[in-house]
C-alpha cells in the first residue's frame, strides 16, 4: 500500500492569515474615514436645516456642555455690531452694525465678511425667514422703520414704517408675519407686518419699554419683554391680542423660546440683578429664577433645547453664561470681548456667534463636541451612526488646514444627532459590516483549506474493505 498524497490547493492557513491582516489593514485605513465622510454628507443634505413648524428634530446628547465651549476667532464687521441671526441652514451669518448703519453678511465656512448691505439709520434687532429668502432690519429712530432686504441681490427691496424706537424682531416660522417692538415714549406697542403686503396690518397694546419679542415654534404665540413694567406679554397670533401679563423680576429684555415651545427664558438686562428667568408656557407662571453674571441682555437657545446662552455687556471683560436647561443651573462662564450683546446659535448646535456691542467684530465659539447616548429609537425614525473617536481625532490633526477641513468637522459634529421624520435614509455603520465580511471569509478560507488536506490525489491500493477506518489513516481524511 502507497501512502496516500495530499492536494496541493495553493492557500494554507498561513496564507489565509496573511490575506485576512491585509484586508483588516485596508479596513482600517480606509473604510472607515469613508464611512464617516458618508454619514457626515448625508447630514449635510437633510440634518442642517430647520424642519417646518411643527416637525422638531430629536436630539439626544448625553452632554453638550462636557466639551470645551470657547472662543475660537473673531471676524469683523461694521462699527458697534448689535443684532446677530443664522439663516436655517446653517450657510450664513447677519450681523447688524449700529454704528455703521449697514448689516454684514458672514460665510460660516469661510468665516468672512462677504458682503456688506446698506440698511436703515441704527440698525438693531434682525430676523431671517426660515427658507433663507428674507432679512428683516429693524431702523432704531424717532421714526421707527423695518428694511427688507433680499438676500440673493442683497439689496434693501422695501422700508417699512413702524412705531418710534423700534428695538428687536421676530418672523413667524412660515415667514408669513413679522412682529416689531417700539419702545419709544407713548408707543409701547408691538407692529403687525404681512410679509405678503409688506405693510403694518396691527398695532398691539404691550407693557412699558417692549424689547425682546420671540414666536414660538408653531407660529401660536409671540412673547414680549417689557423692560420698564417687569413683565411679560403673551400674544396670540390668531387674534392679535395680548392673552397674558406674566409678572418677572425687574428689568426683563431678552427672549428666547426652546424648540419644543414648553419654555420661555428672559434675561434681565435693564437691571442689576442678575437673572435669567424661566417660564413654563403650560402655566403661564415663573417656574425657576437662575442667578447670572450682572447685566444679561440676550439669551438664545441651542436647537436641541439642551442649552442656552447668555451675554452680559459691561465694560470689562465680557461674559457668556452657559445654562444646562436640564438642571436649571450656570455650568461654565465664557470670557470674550467686552460689551457682548447680540447671540446666535447656529441650527447644528456647533457654533455660537456672539456681537459686541461697542466694538466691530463678532466673537465665534466654538461648542464641546456632543456624545450621542444610546436611546430607543422611534418608528419611523432614522439613526445616523459615525465613529466619532476615529472622526474626532482626524478632525483635530486637520482642524487649521484649511478652511473645508473646518466645514467637515462641523458636518461631523452634527452626526451625533438622531433625526426623527426629517427623512434622512438610515445608514449601517461599515465597521460591523465589513467585521461581518471579514469573519465569513476567514471561515471560507479555512474550509477550502480543510477540504483540501482531505481531498486524495490517488490511491494505488484499495485501503478502505470495510465500514471501519484503518488506524494508519486520519480520520479527516476518512
Amino acid at each position: 500500500m502507497r501512502v496516500l498524497a495530499r492536494g496541493r490547493c495553493g492557500v494554507g492557513v498561513f496564507g489565509a492569515v496573511i490575506v485576512t491582516v491585509v484586508v483588516a489593514v485596508l479596513v482600517m485605513v480606509w473604510v472607515v474615514p469613508v464611512g464617516a465622510s458618508v454619514a457626515a454628507v448625508a447630514l449635510g443634505q437633510n440634518g442642517l436645516s430647520v424642519p417646518p413648524p411643527g416637525i422638531y428634530p430629536r436630539v439626544i446628547l448625553s452632554s453638550r456642555l462636557g466639551g470645551d465651549d470657547a472662543v475660537i476667532g473673531t471676524i469683523t464687521v461694521g462699527s458697534y455690531p448689535t443684532g446677530v441671526a443664522v439663516t436655517s441652514d446653517g450657510s450664513a451669518v447677519y450681523v447688524t452694525n449700529f454704528g455703521s448703519d449697514s448689516l454684514s453678511r458672514i460665510g460660516t465656512v469661510t468665516g468672512t465678511v462677504t458682503k456688506t448691505i446698506p440698511a436703515g439709520r441704527y440698525p438693531t434687532g434682525v430676523a431671517v425667514t426660515l427658507d433663507g429668502s428674507t432679512v428683516y432690519v429693524v431702523n432704531y429712530t424717532s421714526r421707527g422703520s423695518v428694511s427688507v432686504i433680499d438676500t440673493v441681490t442683497g439689496t434693501v427691496t422695501k422700508t417699512i414704517p413702524v412705531g418710534s424706537w423700534p428695538r428687536e424682531v421676530a418672523v413667524t416660522p412660515d415667514g408669513s408675519t413679522v412682529y416689531v417692538t417700539n419702545s419709544g415714549s407713548g408707543a409701547d406697542s408691538v407692529s403687525v407686518i404681512d410679509t405678503v403686503t409688506g405693510t403694518v396690518t396691527k398695532t398691539i397694546t404691550a407693557g412699558a419699554f417692549p424689547s425682546g419679542v420671540a414666536v414660538t415654534p408653531d407660529g401660536s404665540t409671540v412673547y414680549v419683554a417689557n423692560s420698564r413694567s417687569s413683565s411679560v406679554s403673551k400674544i396670540d397670533t390668531a387674534t392679535g391680542t395680548v392673552t397674558k401679563t406674566i409678572t418677572v423680576g425687574s428689568g426683563p429684555y431678552g427672549v428666547a423660546v426652546t424648540p419644543d415651545g414648553s419654555t420661555v427664558y428672559v434675561s434681565h438686562g435693564g437691571s442689576g440683578s442678575g437673572l435669567v428667568s424661566v417660564i413654563d408656557t403650560v402655566t403661564g407662571a415663573v417656574a425657576k429664577t437662575i442667578t447670572v453674571g450682572a447685566y444679561p441682555f440676550m439669551v438664545a437657545v441651542t436647537p436641541d433645547g439642551s442649552t442656552v446662552y447668555v451675554t452680559h455687556s459691561g465694560s470689562g471683560p465680557g461674559l457668556v453664561s452657559v445654562i444646562d436647561t436640564v438642571t436649571g443651573t450656570v455650568t461654565k462662564t465664557i470670557t470674550v470681548d467686552s460689551w457682548p450683546f447680540g447671540v446666535a446659535v447656529t441650527p447644528d448646535g456647533s457654533t455660537v456667534y456672539v456681537a459686541h456691542s461697542w466694538s466691530s467684530w463678532v466673537s465665534v465659539i466654538a461648542v464641546g463636541r456632543p456624545t450621542p447616548t444610546p436611546t430607543p429609537t422611534p418608528s419611523g425614525a432614522a439613526a445616523v451612526t459615525v465613529a466619532s473617536s476615529d472622526a474626532a481625532t482626524t478632525s483635530s490633526a486637520n482642524a487649521s488646514a484649511s478652511a473645508s477641513a473646518g466645514a467637515d468637522s462641523r458636518a461631523n459634529a452634527a452626526a451625533a444627532y438622531e433625526l426623527a421624520g426629517t427623512g434622512v435614509t438610515p445608514t449601517i455603520p461599515l465597521r460591523a459590516v465589513t467585521i461581518f465580511l471579514l469573519a465569513g471569509l476567514t471561515l471560507l478560507l479555512h474550509r477550502r483549506q480543510t477540504q483540501c488536506e482531505a481531498e486524495p490525489v490517488r490511491v494505488d491500493t484499495l485501503i478502505l474493505d470495510g465500514d471501519e477506518c484503518p488506524a494508519a489513516i486520519s480520520r479527516d481524511i476518512c
